[in-house]
């Protein structure tokens, strides 16, 4: 990355134009034949940004980089000159926000921009790029010097969103991560899915470098070599991506060739990508040659890898390249399959120097490539689109307990044999209320008891044994690593079949949509399994609610996954066998449970379960509408689901059904499952999270909790509880979850 000196950021708003074309061609509705010469005024040769807000709208910038935070505001990178010595050319970063207007967003900063001091003992800070959290902080890197001569250290500082220096983040101050004895120049900066940072650049002993540090500036010892992944045979890498399971994509030339390395998120090549984790590509003959530079990678919704090359056959004839990537690190054919080279479309601005400053992706899974001739210039390239996002934020409950799962995988409630004493709640002091599973961690034999807390304290999550309902098996821990106050749903399964249930946990209120996997080791240490996002939504803040059971009837459990509070009735089910592999894949294509026009519009999310209603062998799929929706309560066929696919299933339901025969409240339901012994098919329990439930049972008072049995269900009948639970005699109680 170069950065701009005295150069003013200035912004445009362009008109969003989408019509269905061809996967990764010119869209041919924006500009002209998918490129755009930028207008007045922006006419100022330079390396131009190109973001696109949440409306569609494409922003450049004359500027070094830039970014959308969650707002939708603007928030962009230049300098100044300045220094303490000679030359005064030396830089002073400077990073200013702006509204979606265009205006200079005055609560920021000062006056809507914030200028950088330089660290002691060094005379420049520069050739700096940035990258925005999900709480909106602002995370700039870049170098700095001690002469105009000397070899640049690695320089980092946060911005809250208010543009004060972040005091969680190296005490609030420039973090300098210094190798002044080899030099690092940095070319590229992300954040994976945890918030941790990635710096990559080049080397001179290095050559390539990736460095990944900690939310809190410290750098991570768990990556690599102590924090770093270095080789000595590569050329510099140009650019850096992360995938939702927090594997790491590095990117640069070699010898005239695009070469691209997976690492995973230990920092250590995946074999499972290109050739022992490298994929190399040499382009079409026209643009082989030394003149490549790898300027942007991104991860599409179906998991692909882009890569933005700018190519060319001398050093005065350039132009760009798009190159689409399969998750095993071939080239994928759908990709501009009418081109000559099916897998890579290139792009000639029109000028005989056409050179690439950046990629970004549209919020529909569309390509945008900036970089300049003789003015700035922007292509926009067909790409597969994630489809709407399913919501934004919104509240949850608090108090009460479910998401839960058997050891079995049967569901939330599980089919595990209840643990033979009443265990004792870990977080009982916090004044929140928990969620639990139920699983065999430690491998005795005995299930055990999995805490997890609810929203209104950072999360936790503490295992207590099953053998005495005391003894901490796995202290309380932090399992997405930055103190989220959301709360998190929990359930449990043995995935590799080692005899040991892995522990899951989806974020809740205010939570995106990832998932972590922990599994407890023979040696008593806490190891993540997995990371990956459980609906393709990384900026969705409703949080996931989660069920396993063995939907494919394969012999693993298998993880369904539905959006949370503020999302729509969307579901993701995620085949069990790969959930430990870094790069899950899906059994069906994500779908929405409820159909109708009104339906799929709602932002209420779903409770889930999962249980063999049928006794055919496959786990059943029972959905519960969320806070806001009827209680209506919806089973599907894991058997149609598998072997006809979703609309199948949603045309012929198992059951479908309102608890207590009305939907006139708006309650919701949170449903579980519990195996009967006299039949061995899965029951339904039925709970509402926010309100008294009215099944009423002669002689019992409170909140009562209905069971349907499983072998009673019918789809287009109300059902009669078979039984029904009085978990407390306190009648004004707002409301139950089950497990």
């Amino acid at each position: 990355m170069i950065a701009v000196k005295n150069t003013r950021l200035q912004l445009e708003s362009l008109e969003a134009r989408d019509v269905p074309a061809y996967l990764g061609e010119l869209d041919p509705t924006f500009g002209t034949g998918g490129v755009l010469k930028t207008p007045s005024p922006i006419t100022t040769p330079g390396f131009p940004a190109a973001v696109v807000d949440s409306t569609g709208q494409t922003i450049v910038l004359s500027t070094s980089a830039a970014a959308v935070d969650g707002s939708g505001d603007i928030v962009a990178l230049g300098s100044t000159a300045g220094g303490t010595a000679e030359p005064s050319t030396l830089e002073i970063p400077t990073v200013s926000r702006f509204t979606p207007t265009g205006a200079l967003d005055t609560t920021f900063g000062n006056g809507g921009t914030v200028q950088f001091t330089i660290p002691d003992g060094y005379l420049s800070f520069g050739n700096t790029s940035l990258a925005i959290d999900a709480a909106g902080n602002v995370v700039i890197a870049g170098e700095v010097r001690t002469s105009e001569l000397a070899l640049p250290n690695l320089a980092i500082l946060r911005l809250t969103p208010s543009g004060a220096f972040d005091p969680t983040f190296n005490g609030g101050q420039v973090e300098v991560i210094d190798v002044a004895d080899t030099g690092a120049y940095l070319e590229a900066i992300t954040l994976d899915a945890t918030g941790r940072i990635l710096l990559a650049g080049q080397s001179g002993v290095w050559g390539e470098f990736v460095v990944r540090l900690n939310p809190d500036g410290e750098i991570d010892t768990t990556f690599g070599n102590a924090g770093f992944v270095t080789t000595t045979d590569s050329g510099p890498a140009t650019a850096i991506a992360t995938d939702p399971a927090g594997n790491v994509y590095v990117g640069g030339p070699l010898n005239g060739i695009v070469s691209i390395t997976k690492l995973t998120a230990k920092g250590t090549p995946d074999p499972t990508f290109g050739t022992a984790g490298v994929f190399q590509d040499p382009l079409p003959t026209a643009y082989t040659g030394p003149y490549i530079a790898i300027r942007g990678l991104a991860i599409t919704a179906t998991g692909n890898l882009l890569a933005a090359v700018g190519v060319g056959i001398s050093e005065d004839v350039q132009h760009l390249a798009v190159l689409d990537l399969n998750p095993d690190g071939t080239l994928d054919p759908s990709f501009n399959a009418g081109g000559p080279l099916p897998g890579t479309n290139t792009i000639d601005f029109g000028d005989s120097y056409d050179q690439l400053s950046g990629m970004s992706l549209t919020p529909t899974g569309d390509i945008l490539l900036s970089g300049f001739g003789s003015i700035p210039e922007i292509a926009k390239l067909i790409g597969t689109g994630p489809g709407r996002p399913v919501g934004g934020g919104g509240t949850g409950t608090t108090g009460g307990s479910g998401g839960s799962t058997g050891s079995q995988g049967n569901g939330n409630g599980g089919s595990a044999t209840p643990t033979p004493v009443t265990p004792q709640n870990p977080f009982a002091s916090l004044g929140v209320g928990v969620r639990t599973a139920i699983g065999d961690v430690n491998g005795d034999g005995t299930p055990d008891t999995i805490y997890v807390t609810g929203p209104g304290t950072p999360l936790r999550v503490e295992v207590i044994s099953g053998t005495d309902g005391s003894t901490v098996i796995v202290p309380a821990f932090d399992p997405f690593g930055d103190n989220f106050t959301g709360g998190a749903w929990v359930v449990a399964a043995d995935f590799n079949h080692s005899g040991r249930d892995q522990i899951v946990i989806a974020a809740d209120v205010g939570g995106g949509p990832q998932i972590v996997i922990w599994s407890l080791l023979p040696d008593g240490q806490m190891q993540e399994d997995a990371s990956f996002y459980g609906i393709t939504d990384p900026n969705f803040r409703g949080g996931t609610r989660i069920a396993v059971g063995d939907v494919n009837d394969d012999g693993t459990p298998d993880l369904v996954v539905a959006a949370g509070t503020g999302g729509g009735p969307r579901v993701a089910v995620f085949d069990g066998t790969t959930l430990l592999s870094g790069n899950p894949t899906k059994l069906v294509n994500d779908f929405y449970v409820f159909q109708s026009s009104s339906e799929t519009s709602l932002r209420n999310g779903l409770y889930v379960a999962v249980g063999d209603v049928n006794g055919d062998g496959y786990a059943d799929l029972i959905f519960g509408a969320g806070i806001g929706g009827g209680p209506r309560v919806l089973v599907l066929s894991g058997k149609i689901l598998i072997q006809d696919g979703a609309a199948a299933a949603l045309a012929a339901p198992l059951a479908n059904f309102f608890v207590g025969g009305s939907d006139s409240s708006r309650s919701g339901v949170a449903v579980a499952v519990t195996t009967d012994a006299n039949d061995g098919v899965a029951d339904i329990v039925a709970g509402l999270p926010a309100g008294t439930i009215s099944v009423p049972l002669v002689g019992q008072k409170g909140t009562m909790v209905p069971v349907y049995a499983g072998s009673t269900l019918t789809p287009d009948t109300q059902p009669t509880p078979a039984m029904s639970i009085n978990p407390t005699t306190d009648p004004v109680l707002s409301g139950v979850f089950v497990e």
